[in-house]
């Protein structure tokens, strides 16, 4: 039986901009139906449909008259309306027939990316966004791990930290074994209480005031230094990080090898 399909009021609004991408749409799909496509591995015949309602009998499809092109051409406008949303006073890119827009929550572009979607810093589940100066954070590109873990509020970007519980970092503390190994840096924070996790690799703009060529160390104060901390009389735990290629720049590299040291009196 037929399907009942709900017919919106009055006609079709088509714009010049998605009138001329359809057009190109419109042709292709003419040339489809009329010889079919090739190619080193596909081969399709010309189009058919149904000689009448309900019949097996397929006949081909040809646009040989100018009601039937007309037909065509209207019923490929209508397709390319729906995949071509409206384009609205927000940036838009074309891909293909899919405009992408940069207006948050657009009715009239349920493509549009909005804040939720998008990031600077890197975030799970996140689309990269370039920033102010039209740069991508490059931390996104990385192929060493990322991790948006659990955190406390005192943890702030740029803190060395350990593993506290199930998903959980902190801040590490030399002085306590419970506290350490360092398993990598927070690079960003996405909330409060949530941090991203930098394991290994590159490290650029979360540091300054750093010495190329060499080797930092979990600092007494949770973060990098350089050289190592000096222990008192009570025992400190030692562990190498990476090694600075600018004032600003990390190779993080945490080793998982912890040195014990007693001070002297």
């Amino acid at each position: 039986m037929p399907i009942p399909v709900p017919i919106p009021p009055g006609p079709l609004f088509i714009t010049e901009s998605m009138n001329a991408r359809a057009e190109e749409f419109i042709a292709a799909l003419a040339q489809v139906m009329c010889a079919g496509t090739t190619g080193a591995s596909i081969v399709t015949p010309p189009t058919t449909i149904p000689s009448g309602i309900n019949s097996s009998v397929l006949t081909p499809l040809l646009l040989d008259s100018k009601e039937k092109q007309l037909f065509i051409r209207q019923l490929a406008l209508v397709i390319a309306k729906g995949a071509i949303p409206s384009i609205g006073p927000a940036t838009t890119t074309e891909l293909g027939l899919v405009t992408i827009s940069s207006a948050p929550l657009d009715p009239n572009n349920p493509n549009a990316l909005n804040s939720e979607e998008v990031s600077v810093l890197p975030a799970g589940n996140k689309i990269p966004r370039a920033d102010a100066t039209g740069k991508i954070d490059p931390n996104w590109l990385s192929d060493v791990p990322i991790l948006e873990l659990d955190c406390p509020v005192e943890v702030v970007v740029g803190d060395l930290v350990y593993v506290a519980g199930s998903r959980v970092v902190d801040r590490v503390d030399i002085t306590s074994f419970a506290k350490m190994p360092c398993i990598g840096c927070v690079s960003s924070k996405t909330s409060s209480t949530k941090c991203i996790v930098k394991m290994s690799g590159f490290i650029e703009g979360v540091y300054s005031g750093l010495t190329p060529q060499k080797m930092y160390f979990v600092g007494s104060d949770g973060r990098p230094a350089h050289p190592p901390p000096i222990p008192s009389l009570s025992p400190i735990f030692i562990q190498p990080i990476g090694v600075a290629l600018d004032s600003t720049s990390l190779v993080l590299s945490p080793s998982m090898n912890l040195t014990k040291v007693i001070g002297v009196a």
